[in-house]
């Protein structure tokens, strides 16, 4: 949701980077020492260089404030409750910030994957229930000391379904469910903590896809799991080998990340996409359906032919259009959410009608639709 909230008032804002630049003035490497107090990885990516601590603090605040609540707990709030440091001015910001403003909050969900507000995308997410079903399938754990010839949790998923039927949106909520269960997280003890899971994204340009090759997705989504791409296969070799090289190398680099990576490959739908792309994506593909190492890597094909993957274990999506049926649980949650009593359906279904109302027929339908609901949200959350 769009806000004009900020987390920090002018003063604070100087009181937050002089308390950090004193605690970075004891450390010798300060892009170390921050990205481990905040133990996130879009952070440390998101972090530039500075040089003196007062000039760290600086950069480093202003990460924080652009990225808000979208982390949960709040990058900030990480920062200033490991630092230590004492001062007046801090007593009672800390756990200001921990808790997002209502103009940050949606319609909140106990199971990430049932969410139908998206907060950090500020954007509905309604419908998809086999795209729901097919995430919790490949969430699930394995049983402790299953056998060989137990059946693994799925770990490949294609997401199929019309031009501008919101396929994209699949990683938003992707996103979502890796936010919360890292936040989840966040309270136990570094040494008993499971591998943090992580969204790793590749998206084949518009009209690109006749020169988006192997080796430019092996770089990308190597690159967004912040892995050094040195030593990634190069040289001579058959089209077929290089792309067995390429995966063998990404899976493995991403294994030595020790975080359960979600690789997601996106507008694959390209009708030029390179026969080469093609065949080591469905390499890719099959060597992760068999992978038995930990921690788990999944993959999301978005607009892949599934006919191509015949031969490797799978689970599919076709996104189908929204309707009544799927909007009225969104506005009886909404409604309810915001007067605090059961509201009657007849004043759901007039909510429906409004939402749906006048709907182009064309592409900018589910665009037009979702700020319709983003519009409900925020007049929900003021009322």
């Amino acid at each position: 949701m769009e806000t004009g909230v900020a987390m920090l008032t002018a003063e604070e804002r100087e009181v937050v980077i002089h308390a950090i630049a004193l605690y970075l003035d004891a450390n010798d490497q300060p892009r170390a020492t921050l990205t481990t107090l905040v133990d996130d990885h879009d952070f440390a990516a998101r972090l530039p260089s500075g040089q003196s601590p007062l000039e760290w603090a600086r950069i480093t605040v202003t990460r924080c404030e652009e990225d808000a609540w979208r982390h949960l707990p709040p990058w900030l709030y990480r920062l200033l409750s490991h630092i230590q440091i004492t001062l007046p001015e801090l007593d009672g910001l800390i756990q200001r910030i921990k808790a997002k403003p209502p103009e940050w909050c949606g319609p909140a969900m106990p199971d990430p994957l049932d969410s139908i507000w998206l907060p950090a995308a500020g954007m509905p997410f309604v419908n998809r229930k086999m795209l729901r079903a097919h995430l919790r399938a490949m969430c699930t754990a394995p049983e402790a000391g299953a056998g060989a010839g137990t059946s693994r949790p799925p770990a490949v998923l294609v997401v199929n379904g019309p031009e501008k039927s919101g396929r994209t949106y699949t990683v938003d909520l992707l996103e979502h469910y890796v936010r919360h269960q890292r936040v989840a997280a966040f309270d136990t003890p570094l040494e008993s903590r499971p591998a943090p899971p992580w969204v790793a994204l590749a998206r084949v340009p518009r009209h690109g896809g006749s020169t988006t090759m192997p080796t430019d997705l092996t770089t990308i989504l190597a690159e967004a799991m912040l892995v050094d791409t040195a030593s990634k296969p190069a040289g001579i070799a058959t089209p077929d080998r290089m792309n067995e090289y390429l995966c063998q190398w990404l899976l493995e680099e991403a294994g030595k990340t020790r975080k359960q990576w979600w690789l997601v490959i996106d507008r694959l739908h390209e009708p030029d996409l390179n026969e080469d792309t093609v065949r080591f994506v469905a390499k890719l593909a099959e060597q992760v359906a068999r992978r038995n190492e930990e921690p788990a890597i999944r993959l999301v094909l978005i607009g892949f032919p599934p006919a191509l993957l015949a031969n490797t274990s799978s689970v599919h999506e076709d996104v189908g259009p929204i309707g009544e049926v799927d909007l009225e649980p969104f506005f009886d949650h909404l409604l309810s959410g915001a007067t605090g009593t059961e509201m009657p359906p007849a004043a759901v279904k007039m909510a429906v009608f409004l939402a749906l109302k006048d709907l182009p027929a064309n592409g900018q339908r589910l665009a037009k639709l979702n700020a319709r609901l983003r519009d409900s949200v925020a007049l929900m959350s003021h009322a």
